[in-house]
């Protein structure tokens, strides 16, 4: 196993994501109605796919023959965008609330189907009995805050990529130091991250290669193609949702974007 797993069965996981996945299963049901979630994975969705696209090319392969994990699925409001374009969508999250959504998606997208596990090792999807074992893509919206040990986490992705692969992450930038007060008080155990600093994400990426033929990532790139408004609440972190404790910020929302090595 690989020390601090992201998505480790036990509380204090092994990547540092220290919770067992009930956090927001309260809140999957109206998940996807939330003006915020549906406004970001929009503009997401269109940027996504402008990836996507790009490494439809770059491998001569059409898009409905890629295999897409996402990480940190929720609900599958993103891949549930991109279903009908690409072969299947494999859905991993902590949260049984949020993957009984996804799955809920894959009664009408029938190529989407959804784990709740704690991903921890290679060829662990394998072990569920899902045949699936590389992918094109793998993208993440909004879950690396959580996470501890990202270059774990990363190294970890690397391998379920196909060569030539892409890891795209989706995440705020730390803009003005606002993201430490993007969550209320109740959840700020389980965030390890403000937000991040522009190529924050692609350092972490980058730190797994050793400048030599062992090196796992080819390039990364990194940019904020839009920003999107979100409430974030007063230094006094009030566990309260009182409309005089928070106020609409503008973030950056990051793309970064990391090619395996052929």
């Amino acid at each position: 196993k690989i020390k601090n797993n992201p998505m480790s069965s036990n509380n204090n996981c092994e990547h540092g994501h220290n919770h067992d996945g009930h956090t927001f299963d309260d809140s999957a049901i109206d998940w996807d109605e939330k003006p915020f979630i549906k406004e970001i994975t929009e503009k997401s969705f269109k940027q996504l796919l402008i990836e996507m696209n790009e490494l439809s090319q770059t491998l001569n392969k059409p898009l409905s023959e890629f295999n897409c994990m996402e990480f940190g699925s929720g609900t599958g409001l993103l891949s549930s965008k991109i279903a009908n374009q690409v072969n299947k969508i494999v859905g991993i999250d902590a949260s049984n609330g949020m993957i009984d959504q996804f799955n809920r998606k894959g009664e009408v997208y029938q190529n989407m189907k959804g784990y709740q596990m704690y991903l921890e090792r290679e060829n662990q999807l394998e072990e569920v009995g899902e045949e699936t074992r590389k992918f094109e893509v793998i993208y993440s919206q909004l879950t690396m805050h959580h996470i501890q040990d990202l270059e774990s986490l990363f190294k970890l992705l690397n391998s379920y990529l196909v060569p030539g692969g892409k890891l795209i992450i989706i995440d705020m930038e730390n803009t003005e130091n606002k993201g430490k007060n993007f969550h209320p008080k109740k959840i700020k155990h389980h965030i390890h991250h403000s937000g991040f600093d522009l190529n924050q994400l692609s350092t972490f990426m980058m730190n797994n290669n050793n400048g030599n033929d062992q090196d796992i990532w080819e390039t990364t790139n990194e940019y904020i193609p839009f920003t999107q408004k979100t409430r974030v609440f007063n230094v006094n972190e009030s566990d309260n949702f009182n409309e005089d404790e928070e106020e609409e910020f503008p973030f950056g929302i990051i793309f970064s974007v990391g090619i395996k090595k052929q």
